[in-house]
This record gives C-alpha cells, structure tokens and sequence, in this order.
C-alpha cells in the first residue's frame, strides 16, 4: 500500500504546502482569521519557508474562529483529497483536542507511539487560541493543568520501549492508568480546561491545547492584528507584532542552532500511497 522509498524532508514539505494552500483558500472564502505559528512562522521570519529541517506546519486560530472553521469542514469540507479531525472527532484513536488537517492517500509511520497511534496520513496542526485567567496564580495553575494533561494522553499513547530512563519508568506506570480512562476522556478534559476562561474576555490568551508552557501566555492585542509574510513563494497571514511573539518564544530566533539540534520530527517515516499515484 506505499512506495518503497520514504519520501525525502523537502517532498514531505512540499506535500504540507499543498495542505496548507487549500486551507488558506477555504479560510479566506469564509473570513476565518488565522496565522502561521512556531516554526512554520519562524521559518517565515528568518527563512521566508520552512526552517530547512523542519517539517511540520503550525497555525493559530482564535477560540471562537476554531469553533467555526470546525462547523464548515464538518459541513463543506475542503475537498476529495482532505480530511481532518478534531476533538469532535468520536474516535478512540485521537489523541489531540486540537485539529488536524491530513492528506488523503498518504501514510506516515511513528514508531514512538504504541500501534494504534503509529499511522496518519500527513497533516498541518490547527491549535485554538484559549483565554486565560487574570492573575498570575490561576494562569500558573492554568497551565500545570494543561502540562499534566499532555504528559497523561503522552503516556497512553507513547511506546514504553521506545523511550528510556526515569520517562520509560513514568510511562510504564502510568499507561494502565491512562488506557483504563480512556483517550476520547483525556481529549474532553483538556478541551473543557483550554476553554475554561473565554476568549472574547479575556486580555491574556495561550494555545492550552498542546502547551510547552507559561512561556506561551502572550497579550490578545499582541497578536489580534496581522499581516501577509512569505512561506514558499506564497503571501500567508502572520503576526503583525511577529518579533515580540518569537523573542518571547525562542529568544534570540534569528541565530541558527547547532547542527546537533537540527532534528526533523518525521525524517523516513512519510510515504504516497498507491491510491495517491493513481
């Protein structure tokens, strides 16, 4: 059911792109607001397309925006060749309360994750923007809450041998426990926690859905406003205040990391079906 040969990190780029295209097509033609994030924005920023060993695509989607963008891809779709699921998705087998967007006839294999979780087609990540509380005590809490939840659905769905250490201990504890609460459980807590404190009130918001941390709580009026910048040849919306939300983020980002640190998330692993070729 696939070629022989994985496709190399920039094909699998290229293929992202093409996800990524469509999205921004079916966004525009319903006024959805979104923006590049993380990597795929710093890429943007420093590389004007993918930090070349990066390969993996990021946007950011208000709360309510999120909502709706869900509504039209459950009601419309973007199309024979896509899919996408959600945290609305009635599947045992979705780890994320975030959305994914994946192209059809694709495979990617994740030998890190037990066997049930190992095989995607290629995707983009869509994460909603959430509210956050006003004191600095209960966004703390807020996003303990929100660590302890993505290290809870990590443990069910990592593979104990594949990891080491005092993490292969952790998981090997703690999967009866995650397994016998079950994934579509842990994906409905953390969307009830991300969606706690309202988007539309708040003046401090975060992606809670998939958070690395306090690090990410950033002003709404920050990054509310935004502005075209290039990835691949092709004008995509961004940060307009890109420079404040990226020093906060990775600090110094325009400096390149060591060549130790330049890993690709899914180097070999990604492959066309024959359903593709035809």
């Amino acid at each position: 059911m696939k070629q022989e040969k994985p496709l190399t990190t920039r094909e699998l780029q290229l293929l992202e792109l093409e996800i990524l295209k469509a999205f921004d097509v079916f966004a525009k033609k319903h006024s959805i607001s979104y923006h590049l994030a993380y990597g795929t924005l710093l890429g943007a920023v420093r590389h004007k397309g993918f930090i070349p060993w990066d390969d993996d695509i990021d946007l950011l989607i208000p709360r309510p925006e999120y909502e709706r963008l869900l509504d039209l891809l459950e009601s419309e779709g973007l199309g024979d060749a896509y899919s996408f699921a959600s945290h609305r998705t009635r599947s045992n087998n979705y780890p994320h309360a975030y959305a994914k967007i994946f192209l059809n006839n694709t495979v990617v294999f994740e030998p890190k994750l037990d066997k049930a979780f190992q095989q995607t087609p290629i995707w983009i990540d869509i994460f909603p923007l959430d509210g956050l509380p006003d004191t600095r005590r209960k966004q703390q809490a807020t996003f303990f809450w929100a660590l302890a939840l993505k290290n809870l659905v990590y443990a069910a769905i990592v593979s104990p041998k594949k990891v080491g250490g005092v993490q292969r201990l952790a998981v090997l504890v703690l999967k009866p426990f995650t397994r016998l609460i079950g994934m579509r459980r842990w994906v409905s807590w953390t969307h009830k926690l991300a969606t706690r404190y309202s988007y539309e009130h708040a003046s401090t918001i975060a992606t809670l859905t998939a958070t690395s941390g306090p690090q990410e709580a950033i002003a709404k009026d920050l990054i509310s406003d935004t502005i075209d910048l290039e990835f691949e040849g092709e004008l995509f919306p961004a940060p307009k205040n890109y420079d404040s939300y990226l020093s906060q983020l990775y600090g110094s980002y325009m400096d390149l990391p060591t060549e130790d640190q330049r890993k690709t998330h899914l180097g070999d692993q990604a492959y066309l079906t024959e359903e593709f070729h035809e």
